[in-house]
């Protein structure tokens, strides 16, 4: 992962008075392989959720940098979730944006 790459957002929501609950997002790496994922890769986020808008309410919220993963030492070249890069877990552009449990 590149610290000094910008990445959009994982999620963004655009609008004025909506509500937005049970969000999950995390940033890691894994050894599983799938077609667009390759294994023990190193991820980043700059923000995991964006909101651009007024008058919103976010509920039961779960941004997190994976602090564990299953790639250290495991493979060649492998890297581990402390060398995956995450920025902001909640960035709001707008005001008056409620947020209850925000766990980031």
């Amino acid at each position: 992962a590149n610290p000094n790459m910008k990445t959009e957002a994982l999620l963004l929501w655009s609008g004025n008075k909506g509500v937005a609950s049970d969000l999950f997002a995390r940033v890691g790496s894994f050894k599983y392989e799938t077609y667009f994922h390759k294994p023990c890769a190193a991820k980043q986020a700059n923000i995991f959720v964006q909101v651009d808008g007024s008058d919103n309410v976010v509920d039961h919220t779960w941004l997190w940098h994976a602090d564990h993963d299953d790639c250290s030492n495991k493979w060649p070249d492998s890297v581990s979730a402390v060398s995956c890069v995450s920025g902001n877990g909640l960035v709001v552009y707008g005001d008056r944006t409620i947020v209850y449990g925000l766990q980031s």
